[in-house]
């Protein structure tokens, strides 16, 4: 699955929790946002959240979103990296924008 249908799968996830008064993915996708905002592109918390995004064992989507794939230098990617991070703790009040600003660009020449 390409980052960008992971991205709408965790994003409709999202919808399907806005005005519950249960709202794990919103709740998680928030808190691991802020920690990862909070302590940088090189924290374990960055990697937290960017797992979120990737299929399980899919070290190439992971290092891409970690920037560790000779990407890091890339303004297109550094900008849909830092939408996709910033994005986080908006939820659930912008969930309808919610990865619009990221997946398109992150699964290039995967």
């Amino acid at each position: 699955m390409p980052i960008k249908d992971k991205i709408k799968e965790v994003r409709k996830k999202m919808l399907l929790e806005v005005g519950e008064a249960n709202r794990p993915t919103c709740d998680e996708v928030s808190s691991k946002g802020l920690l990862a905002i909070h302590n940088g592109k090189d924290s374990q918390q960055w990697k937290d959240y960017m797992s979120l995004f990737v299929e399980a064992n899919n070290e190439a989507q992971l290092k891409r979103l970690l920037a560790t794939d000779g990407t890091d230098n890339d303004p297109e990617m550094n900008r849909a990296r830092a939408y996709l991070v910033a994005d986080g703790p908006c939820t659930p009040d912008t969930v309808l924008n919610f990865g619009k600003g990221a997946s398109d660009t992150l699964d290039q020449g995967l």
